[in-house]
This record gives C-alpha cells, sequence and structure tokens, in this order.
C-alpha cells in the first residue's frame, strides 16, 4: 500500500513538473522496487534509500529535458486557484445550462409522446371501425332475409365501407408508426420500425379496399331504392333484435 502511494506521489510531482513520459518513469521505478523486493529487501527500506517522490521528481526533472506541452508547477496552481475563486460564477453557468439542457430533453420526449398518441389514435380508430364493420356486415344478411331487405342491405353496406375505412387506417397508422419509429431510432441510434407497411398500398390492398367501397356503396343505394328513396331509420334495427329476442 505505501508503494503505490509513493509511485502516485511521483506521478503526480513529475506530472506538475511538466515531463513527458511520466508512466515510463514510474514504470521504471516500480519495476526497481520490484527487484530490489524480490532480492529480500524491506519495503521501507527500499523507500526510505529512494528519498521522498518530490526530490526523486525534481531529480528527475532536472536531468530530463523533455516537456509536455500545456501548463504545469505554478501556472498549473494559479489556473485552480482562478477556477476555484471563479466557482460562483462557473457554478451559475453550470447550472444554468444544465437547466437548457434539462428542457430541452424534456421538449423532445414531450414531442414523441405527442407523436405517438397519433399512431396510436389511428390504431384505436382502425380497431374499432373494423370490429363495428366486421358486426354489421353478417348481421345485415340476416336482417336483409329474416326481418327487413331494405335495412339488411343498408346495414350490410354500412359494414362493409367501414371495413373499407378500417384498413386505410390500418395503413395510415402503419406509415405513422413507420415514421415515428425512424425518427426515434434515428434520435437513439436504434434501428426500428423498419418495413411496418410494406404490407399496405399495394394493387391487392387497393383493389380490396375499392371492392368493398364499390359494394358497400351499392347496397346503400339499392336499400334507398328499396325503402321508398330514403334510407332505412333505427327503429327497424330495433325491430330485428326484438324479433331475435321473442
Amino acid at each position: 500500500m505505501r508503494q503505490q502511494m509513493y509511485l502516485w506521489q511521483l506521478g503526480w510531482w513529475l506530472w506538475l513538473g511538466g515531463v513527458d513520459g511520466v508512466r515510463d518513469y514510474v514504470a521504471d521505478y516500480r519495476e526497481l522496487i520490484a527487484d530490489r523486493l524480490a532480492a529480500g529487501e524491506e519495503e521501507a527500506a527500499i523507500l526510505d534509500s529512494l528519498g521522498k517522490p518530490k526530490q526523486v521528481a525534481q531529480g528527475i526533472i532536472a536531468e530530463d529535458g523533455s516537456k509536455r506541452g500545456g501548463l504545469s508547477g505554478k501556472w498549473l496552481a494559479l489556473v485552480l486557484l482562478l477556477v476555484v475563486l471563479g466557482l460562483p460564477l462557473w457554478g451559475g453557468l453550470a447550472l444554468g445550462a444544465g437547466g437548457v439542457a434539462f428542457a430541452l430533453v424534456l421538449v423532445i420526449l414531450a414531442f414523441f409522446f405527442v407523436g405517438w398518441l397519433l399512431p396510436f389514435t389511428f390504431g384505436l380508430l382502425t380497431v374499432t371501425a373494423l370490429a363495428i364493420g366486421l358486426y354489421g356486415v353478417p348481421t345485415g344478411l340476416v336482417a336483409t332475409g329474416l326481418v327487413n331487405p331494405a335495412y339488411g342491405l343498408y346495414e350490410t353496406g354500412v359494414g362493409l365501407l367501414l371495413c373499407s375505412g378500417g384498413l386505410l387506417l390500418a395503413g395510415l397508422t402503419a406509415l405513422l408508426t413507420e415514421a415515428l419509429a425512424r425518427l426515434t431510432g434515428a434520435v437513439f441510434r436504434a434501428r426500428w420500425g423498419a418495413g411496418i407497411s410494406r404490407w399496405f398500398f399495394k394493387l391487392p390492398f387497393w383493389l380490396v379496399v375499392l371492392a368493398l367501397l364499390l359494394v358497400g356503396g351499392g347496397l346503400l343505394l339499392a336499400a334507398y331504392w328499396l325503402n321508398g328513396n330514403a334510407l332505412p331509420t333505427p327503429p327497424l334495427h330495433r325491430d330485428w333484435y326484438s324479433w331475435l329476442s321473442a
């Protein structure tokens, strides 16, 4: 333990003296001490014979002609003193910079939070539209044959239109998710969100959406015509549920 402290002090005084190759000098003295310990000498006797670290460093500084760049000795002490005396000023500036950095981090996090609300909201709308649409199509078909053809066609048409809208919302959700994931990955240096929207907005996707729109719109027109040029009213739907529960 004493040897480590001795070498640390030696390196410190050499560094203050501006000596180049401080590690080499410290390594040489560590090897010297190790050789003498191996020869059977006591550690305390070895260190006492070498002299105090400051004296050894002064001898090396006097013999060594190489100097590293930068401050050393009294100039370094002066700089340290100025830093300590100016601590109130530097501390205030540091706190101010830290506050600005913290506020910037909060703004970035708020941006990402609000940004991720968009695909989350569109995702909820997607699930809602598809759920109502997929429920409305079969119930509308049943109502067409058992209750009222006009309202059955109307409900089936609305269900198909909701399914088409749900598919479009799903594609939009995928695009927003991919864009925000790529942005988030760029900021936090991660690889996220690659290829999320590759399943959407291709020819088969557009064909399915167009078919649902055309068929759904056609059923609405048929319901309008069968109901005497007027769309069916909700009471027919309640009558149908009453009939099913009877």
